[in-house]
């Protein structure tokens, strides 16, 4: 398997969470930014950062919205995925306005979890 990426970072962490969340944002954009090829995954809670009302507003004071941390990720030749069984609720409690996932689900794309998962062994990884 290619090694096209140089570090990954999962998002586990949902809004009920958002210090943690942000901060392996932050470290996903900051790696983005410095030239890392970064892949970004939000899976079980991480995935509701694509409902509307939790992408564009500041979840923590001093920080970045999620929309502005996972275009830096786009933006640096990095890739943005996410469960789409977690945007089912099939991991999540209900997600209310789920037809909303317009904000930057456009650089988001669904993923499986296995390649995420292959590419453990071989692509430093860290989960927030």
């Amino acid at each position: 398997m290619e090694n096209a990426h140089d570090l990954q970072v999962m998002i586990v962490a949902g809004p009920e969470d958002p210090r943690r969340a942000i901060l392996g944002l932050s470290m996903a954009a900051s790696a983005a930014s410095t030239g890392a090829k970064v892949n970004l995954y939000l899976v079980m809670g991480g995935a509701r950062f694509l409902l509307k009302e939790n992408c564009s507003r500041i979840l923590v004071e001093g920080y970045p919205s999620v929309a502005e941390l996972v275009e830096v990720v786009h933006d640096s030749g990095g890739t943005v995925g996410y469960c789409p069984n977690c945007l089912d609720s099939q991991c999540t409690p209900a997600l209310p306005g789920l037809t909303e996932v317009k904000s930057f689900c456009h650089l988001a794309h669904p993923r499986g979890m296995s390649t995420f998962g292959m590419r453990m062994t071989t692509i430093p990884t860290v989960v927030f």
